[in-house]
């Protein structure tokens, strides 16, 4: 299998996104299936929470979820790439507040949080079981300043 340039995986992201978002009967899209070389490797997805950080069904406040389900495809670079590309997508379509919730062992999307400017807004400790221990749950707010910092340092 040939690597991935992380360039050319944004740009296609971010074609993909905008042609759909081009089309005059969509509306928002709430979850994206993604493909690198032609596999399936996962998806993200937007869902609510309430104000006691909480999934709803319907609320006011955008949470982003992501899985990369093919180990193969980690560490490259793309969950933060694909990320990026999401946030842009919900910046474009007017929302002004992004959550993102993982567990405390979830090191790797930790690091992808703080790169993207994402600042820690609240912690349960100790709720949730991920094979065998317990971790908390972690809820970051975007920090829009950031996150436009990391786009500019990016390019």
């Amino acid at each position: 299998m040939e690597p991935i340039d992380p360039q050319i995986c944004r740009a296609e992201l971010l074609k993909a996104v905008r042609e759909a978002a081009a089309k005059p009967d969509s509306e928002h899209r709430w979850q994206f299936e993604v493909d690198a070389d032609g596999v399936h490797i996962g998806r993200v997805n937007t869902y609510c929470i309430d104000a006691d950080y909480r999934w709803v069904k319907n609320g006011k406040r955008n949470a982003l979820g992501i899985d990369i389900c093919e180990s193969s495809y980690w560490n490259r670079g793309l969950g933060r790439q694909i990320l990026a590309t999401l946030i842009q997508y919900h910046l474009d379509d007017g929302i002004r507040e992004l959550y993102l919730q993982t567990w405390s062992g979830n090191l790797r999307m930790i690091h992808v949080a703080a790169l993207l400017g994402f600042a820690e807004c609240n912690r349960i400790i100790g709720n949730r079981a991920v094979r065998g221990g317990v971790y908390d749950t972690i809820t970051f707010r975007l920090n829009f300043e950031k996150f436009g910092q990391y786009l500019r340092d990016s390019v």
